[in-house]
């Protein structure tokens, strides 16, 4: 897995983006997605859930779908996409994104729709809120395969209208407001996917990235 994505290390009860939506061809075995996310820590385990949109060989999708995901182990035992494993808990009413202060369960919203939520039981750390948030893209591969596109294909410093852009970058807590100098950009492989802070710009922007890159990348 290799991702290219700009976190913010802070207490928060949730994250938000307004994120373009492309639409990479994967192979098979592949998948090409953009996110947010909200994580907390278990020693070495991350407790995370991500949603956005994603292309995933093996959920056979060939164009870009509206997803979830979480994990309470890194993957390692527990979680999955969307209503695939017991876990997400889906309904028909509107809410506010972020953590429920009330239950501790976390809500997903789409715009301003409450689509669902994923109950406090299902985590170990963040029913206590996340500690680190973050924006960005991530692409799987057998690595024999020819990799695919992150984002749009295009590269990050290729800006507006061509890279895929992640706007309106808001985090959800108590008085916190976020700047540049909260940020940190990590990337698994720069030389292949990036992401790049484009600062506040106000407007329709407001706080805003870029992230992707063409396919067949060599390491």
């Amino acid at each position: 897995m290799q991702i290219a994505t700009v976190v913010a290390s802070t207490n928060s009860i949730g994250v938000s983006g307004h994120i373009n939506v492309w639409s990479p061809v994967v192979l098979e075995n592949q998948l090409s997605d953009t996110s947010v996310f909200v994580a907390s820590y278990d020693g070495a385990l991350s407790n995370a859930i991500q949603a956005g949109w994603m292309v995933n060989s093996d959920l056979k999708q060939n164009s870009s779908r509206f997803y979830a995901y979480w994990t309470k182990d890194t993957g390692k035992t527990t979680g999955c996409y969307n209503a695939l494993c017991p876990g997400f808990v889906q309904v028909s009413q509107r809410i506010t994104l972020g953590q429920d202060q009330d239950t501790k369960n976390w809500w997903l919203s789409f715009g301003t729709e409450g689509v669902g939520y994923f109950p406090k039981e299902l985590f170990s750390t963040l029913t206590e809120g996340a500690t680190r948030v973050g924006w960005g893209g991530e692409v799987n591969s057998p690595t024999t395969a020819v990799t695919p596109a992150m984002g749009s294909g295009h590269f990050p410093e290729e800006g507006y209208a061509k890279a895929c852009l992640i706007s309106k970058m808001r985090v959800i807590g108590p008085q916190f407001f976020l700047n540049g100098t909260d940020l940190k950009q990590i990337m698994t492989k720069p030389n292949c996917y990036r992401a790049k802070y484009g600062g506040d710009v106000g407007g329709d922007y407001e706080n805003h990235m870029f992230v992707g890159r063409p396919g067949n990348c060599v390491p």
